[in-house]
């Protein structure tokens, strides 16, 4: 509730100092998390005053950034976030002031369905690996949450165990620094899988230039 009202205050301010002039329609919470003529009028609207205004521009950015950290509850956000995203598929480089990406957002909420849609998007863009400011990528966020959910997903679609963080960490070395068994026997579990997956596609790999 307070992240929505905040949201909507942050947003409205938006509306009011850069766009409130090229809007005809009134701008509510449904016109916020729905669809349709009002999204739709608004996104064609504000399409050249994004591109050519780096304040509008940001603003724009901190509510998708907004969205993306609403609560896993939220299903309004996550199908604002999906709706934007599939017209502007350029939001998948946007970061914050701390340097995490929408992607980096999702792990860090431990929302597991934006997580599952965001994923593919950066695996697209060759950025599942993408570092904030502290050297953390969507592993690292995900390690310290252990959520095992989110762990799994990126290790399993290619996030790499082997970029250090600020401090010198790779994914293993960071994950022993939490002090839980618990997550070591998983991260363990989990790349053995993989090892194992990869040796499998090596062995269908080999029988089918053989045959």
């Amino acid at each position: 509730m307070i992240f929505g009202v905040f949201f909507l205050a942050s947003f409205w301010h938006f509306i009011q100092a850069e766009i409130a002039k090229d809007l005809q329609e009134p701008v509510g919470l449904s016109f916020l998390t729905g669809s349709g003529t009002a999204m739709e009028s608004y996104m064609r609207k504000t399409q050249k005053l994004k591109e050519s205004s780096s304040k509008i521009r940001k603003a724009w950015h901190d509510c998708v950034h907004m969205l993306t950290r609403s609560c896993p509850e939220d299903s309004k956000a996550y199908q604002t976030v999906k709706t934007l995203l599939e017209q502007y598929p350029d939001l998948v480089y946007v970061v914050d002031a701390n340097g995490r990406n929408l992607l980096m957002d999702a792990v860090y909420q431990n929302n597991e369905e934006m997580i599952a849609f965001l994923i593919p998007h950066y695996v697209n863009a060759q950025l599942l690996d993408e570092q904030d400011i502290h050297g953390d990528s969507a592993l690292f966020i995900a390690i310290r949450n252990q959520n095992k959910y989110a762990i799994a997903l990126l290790l399993f679609c290619g996030a790499r165990i082997d970029i250090p963080n600020l401090e010198g960490f790779d994914a293993i070395q960071f994950s022993c620094t939490l002090k839980s068994l618990e997550m070591l026997y998983f991260l363990r579990g989990i790349l053995e899988r993989l090892d194992e997956l990869e040796t499998q596609k090596e062995s269908a790999l080999t029988k089918i230039v053989y045959n």
